[in-house]
């Protein structure tokens, strides 16, 4: 499938560099998550470098009940069977957009930050991976490392030199690491943005998320939210 994006015309806030401050460093070790070392800083940020699995859930084209979205329909389920990616009714059954809706006849796709303003049955409850950048981080790391939903994060990739402030809105699958949105993919020039085949393989991302500096689940953030919150905890 080929993936074409038409970004929104956001500010593109490249930092250019890891500052000495969040740099890993051994006595600050944490865990081994997926083969890959995370480290805590004094500040109580953690610190990571990992691939880039490509998420695309809270798209409103992410899944579709005949494999038609943007990712594999099975991506969206976990391990035991269960929709993770999919918002689903009472019944336990996928919520399928209606006329009117972005997509309709796809799924509403959900991300663990949401917006309670809307129903759930409403594509933008979700954090939408085209056009906001947001990372997943998996539940075994929250419990080692105090970081809550909506906390604020950067991503660096070292071959292109670029970097993004982006906000942790997903929880991703159990011991994996290192998985951000599409759009974040594109503002750090990786070359192939599709869900299904894309990303980077290896240490090819390092990560620092900012311990405490979101205000929890319950409302989206704006970019130049997420902007301000990173910069001013990147100094």
């Amino acid at each position: 499938m080929i993936l074409t994006l038409l970004l929104p015309m956001f500010s593109v806030f490249f930092y250019g560099k890891i500052p000495p401050s969040v740099q890993p460093n051994d006595d600050r070790f944490l865990t081994v998550i997926q083969g890959f070392r995370v480290y805590m800083l004094p500040s109580g940020d953690i610190t990571f470098k990992a691939k880039f699995h490509i998420d695309a859930d809270g798209s409103p084209r992410a899944y579709g009940p005949t494999d038609t979205g943007l990712d594999a329909t099975i991506n969206a389920k976990n391990k035991a069977g269960k929709w993770v990616g999919v918002a689903t009714d009472a019944m336990g059954s996928p919520i399928i957009q209606k006329e009117g809706d972005p997509f309709p006849n796809l799924y509403v796709s959900q991300t663990t930050l949401y917006d309670e303003l809307y129903p759930i049955t409403d594509t933008r409850r979700f954090v939408n991976s085209e056009t906001v950048p947001y990372i997943a981080l998996p539940t075994d790391l929250l419990i080692l490392s105090g970081i809550t939903i909506g906390d604020m994060a950067y991503a660096f990739n070292p071959a292109t030199q670029k970097g993004c402030y982006a906000i942790f809105a997903d929880i991703g699958r159990e011991g994996q690491l290192g998985e951000g949105s599409i759009y974040l993919a594109k503002i750090l020039g990786i070359p192939n943005l599709n869900p299904r085949t894309g990303g980077l393989d290896g240490e090819a991302i390092q990560y620092t998320v900012f311990s405490k500096s979101g205000w929890g689940n319950g409302k989206h953030r704006t970019i130049a939210e997420i902007e301000r919150i990173g910069k001013e905890r990147m100094k």
